[in-house]
């Protein structure tokens, strides 16, 4: 077998032995591929004089040409150009226009297309032309003269992406070449309009690649384009409700946001489901987006189609800070949903107890009923009449009640009437308390919040005896009690009664 590197004489005498210049080896390749790789201008001369099939392929569908134009020998791919090869794909769809262009190779570009290439071919995986793949890699002179030759500007790529939509999806990486394309391409008239199979535009892309001087180049052909399409241009929502100022808030870039809301874009706009900005960026617990939000004056109080606001949406899910920012911004702190839920109902619900306390610091009524319940701090009757809330109290009947329904809204039941021991609800727990017995979780719960309910009264009395006489085992906002000879002491004092019949006032309103 010959070298890569073998010379005319050599060719000779294999070719006069009677060896098949044309057989190929596991991969498919011939002699005229592999002289051709090494750049071995003689030798490809040889072979093709001895009539080497310059149509070859190998098993990946390249030909002679190809390998030429992969590996940059330009005099041995001028050798190989001719009608049947000049557009022949490989497995990936690349004509040799194609791989010119991944090269940036001006000259094999020019000389390709005087051949006869075909501008506007496409790739198979991407759906890529020549153009595409020059305006991607930032190749500018390619870009030029593709375009001098007439290769489309509105050519689509498989995803429905656009020269120009493609280098602005991709103006991430390689920014400063790449934007100098996007200018170059919307200069020589490319559609800034289009949109993708997402109905993302191209200003949404910019914006998501948090390109700001995208931003305004695009905005300022479309303005200039058509004046009356401008604004519905500027608004337009993906596919999934998000608009150019979304990405802008997204990325907390504040020039941005100031560039298009001072165009039209309406920051209280809401999506196909209802949704505001405010409400999205409450309930994914964005604080800096909320911020940002309120800033521009968006309405606090606007409600979803279930009538929610972010505040309820906020205290929903926990997001203590937004919560905050909610209220300083003076949110609706007894705003009522379609159930009629409160934001209190929903801390409460949830157990968020540091919320509660920053609804209550603000004002928040403990008395509004919901569709649902009675009141905020009424047993459900249906449930607790299952389990003999007429005769026992909710504290009495704990143990065999598996609800939330007991801790959460704790009052309407009589709690001074006595079990068959004798003993009213508040006997019970108090005793409990006194000889470290277990308390369940709902016990626990529903001391935090007396003590939040105490305190929101602003009576130091009432809070002294509630932290001391619902003290062992007990977590009262978070911190444990044990101290045993306290109770001692305040049950000797006779405190125990006083605060007894605290708890029983409290719980019978």
């Amino acid at each position: 077998m010959l070298h890569d590197t073998a010379h005319e004489e050599e060719i000779n005498q294999l070719v006069e032995s009677g060896f098949d210049i044309n057989s190929k080896d596991p991969n498919g390749i011939t002699l005229l591929h592999k002289f051709t790789k090494k750049g071995n201008v003689v030798g490809v001369k040889s072979l093709l004089e001895h009539e080497a099939d310059f149509n070859v392929i190998d098993n990946e569908n390249r030909k002679p040409l190809h390998y030429a134009i992969i590996h940059g020998h330009k005099k041995i791919a001028k050798l190989l150009i001719n009608q049947l090869t000049i557009n022949s794909k490989d497995k990936n769809g690349f004509t040799p226009l194609h791989l010119a262009t991944l090269r940036d190779d001006i000259e094999l570009i020019d000389f390709l297309i005087a051949r006869g290439a075909k501008i506007d071919e496409k790739d198979v995986q991407e759906g890529y032309t020549p153009l595409h793949i020059a305006s991607l890699y930032g190749s500018k002179k390619s870009v030029q003269i593709l375009i001098d030759n007439g290769a489309s500007l509105e050519s689509e790529d498989n995803y429905s992406h656009t020269p120009l939509f493609s280098t602005i999806y991709q103006c991430t990486a390689h920014y400063e070449s790449r934007a100098e394309i996007i200018e170059y391409l919307i200069k020589k008239g490319a559609n800034v309009e289009k949109k993708d199979l997402e109905n993302n535009t191209t200003l949404f892309l910019a914006a998501y690649n948090n390109k700001m001087q995208i931003v305004k180049l695009i905005a300022k052909r479309q303005a200039a384009n058509d004046k009356t399409k401008f604004k519905e241009f500027l608004c337009t929502k993906n596919n999934q409700g998000f608009d150019p100022l979304d990405c802008a808030i997204e990325h907390n870039n504040k020039k941005m946001i100031t560039f298009l809301t001072s165009k039209g874009i309406d920051p209280n706009d809401k999506d196909l489901s209802g949704n505001s900005r405010l409400h999205k960026a409450s309930h994914n617990g964005d604080t800096k987006a909320v911020k940002l939000l309120l800033k521009l004056k968006v309405d606090v109080n606007a409600t979803t189609k279930s009538n929610r606001t972010a505040l309820l949406l906020a205290v929903k899910k926990g997001h203590v800070k937004v919560v905050k920012t909610l209220l300083e911004a003076r949110a609706n702190v007894n705003i009522q949903d379609k159930q009629g839920y409160t934001p209190m109902h929903l801390a409460i619900q949830k157990d968020y107890f540091d919320i509660a306390q920053l609804l209550i610091e603000k004002g928040a009524d403990l008395n509004i009923k919901c569709n649902r319940l009675l009141s905020k701090f009424a047993c459900e009757r249906q449930v607790l009449g299952a389990h003999g809330a007429e005769n026992r109290s909710v504290l009495n009947i704990h143990e065999d009640l598996s609800t939330e329904a007991t801790t959460q809204f704790p009052t309407e039941v009589e709690f001074r009437k006595k079990s068959n021991g004798g003993d009213t609800a508040i006997d019970t727990f108090i005793r409990k308390a006194y000889r470290k017995e277990s308390l369940q979780g709902n016990h626990k719960k529903f001391c935090r919040f007396l003590v939040l309910y105490l305190k929101e009264r602003q009576s130091k009395d009432k809070v002294f005896y509630i932290f001391f006489t619902l003290a062992l085992s007990v977590t009262i906002l978070g911190l444990p009690f044990t101290f045993r000879p306290v109770m001692r002491y305040i049950e000797k004092s006779k405190a125990y009664e006083k605060t007894k019949a605290m708890l029983e006032n409290l719980l019978y309103i």
